[in-house]
């Protein structure tokens, strides 16, 4: 598999202004960039986590609470934050799974994930851009600017980079805990063929098999699409993993997100982040005041 070149994060120029990553009455089919949705997946076990990511986008201003969809594979959650005014809170059932379950390291939690990539498709379908957050990400500050200045660059008409992940190194090459992927036929395609290959594996008895090796066996068959997307990684000192957090290899001043992957369990996952300054104690209080 080819690796195209990492974006390049311009942290003063922008060429678009957050009123315009909120327009809701833009439209794709008048020239106009498609719109923009921030979205995560969750459980009724997940919350602790979520709330903290939500709390998150809340502090650094990244995007209203219209334009965030939480993709909940339980009824609980589902309700929960919809009666914390997040009307784009949606019961998911592509895999059936446990509604509590937060158990990282297990094949019960895949069952969790096989429904990431299926709702990604869904807004895609629906001519969305989508930056999708794993509920284990902190967000330190709003990166959706930089999102359209990368996919589009100064120009509506072609994309820069149609499709991007976390650059997961040293471990893989990509993470799709964290992705930023435009309504593209192309990666559409490929959406297609992660999610058939994760169903064909876990039916083959490989129950660890998850939607990160599942897109990324995708890419590696598929060199022309990858071309197409010119599919890459963000840079890592902006968007550290867990890896890099441990290691403090990241830019501490200017860090977009902090994701606690390379560790297991909850526990674990909070540990990590708030030995960041990357946990919020009062994050449901922020949600609930958060009209």
């Amino acid at each position: 598999m080819s690796e195209n070149t990492k974006p390049t994060i311009d942290i003063e120029s922008k060429y678009y202004p957050p009123t315009e990553a909120q327009n809701a009455d833009r439209s794709a089919s008048e020239g106009a960039i498609p719109k923009v949705a921030i979205c995560t997946l969750t459980n009724k076990g997940g919350i602790p986590l979520t709330n903290n990511l939500l709390a998150s986008l809340i502090k650094s201003e990244m995007m209203s609470k219209e334009f965030i969809y939480i993709f909940c594979t339980d009824n609980y959650s589902a309700e929960y934050y919809r009666r914390k005014k997040y009307v784009n809170s949606i019961r998911v059932n592509h895999v059936n799974c446990e509604e509590e379950h937060s158990d990282f390291s297990t094949p019960n939690f895949r069952n969790v994930t096989r429904n990431k990539l299926p709702s990604i498709k869904n807004l895609l379908e629906k001519d969305i851009n989508v930056i999708y957050i794993d509920n284990d990400i902190y967000v330190n500050k709003a990166f959706h600017i930089d999102m359209l200045n990368i996919w589009y660059g100064g120009n509506e008409d072609e994309s820069t980079h149609k499709l991007m992940f976390q650059d997961d190194s040293p471990g893989t090459p990509y993470c799709t805990g964290l992705i930023g992927i435009t309504p593209d036929q192309s990666n559409i395609k490929l959406l297609d063929q992660a999610i058939e290959t994760n169903n064909r594996e876990i039916e083959a008895g490989n129950l660890h098999w998850g939607d990160q090796m599942s897109f990324i066996k995708a890419l590696m068959d598929n060199e022309d699409l990858v071309i197409d997307t010119q599919c890459t990684a963000l840079p890592g000192e902006f968007f550290p993993n867990g890896y890099r957090l441990k290691n403090g290899q990241y830019d501490k001043d200017n860090f977009r997100v902090a994701h606690a992957n390379y560790v297991s369990g909850m526990d674990e996952k909070i540990k990590l982040l708030k030995s960041c300054n990357c946990w919020i104690d009062n994050a449901e209080e922020i949600i609930d005041k958060c009209k």
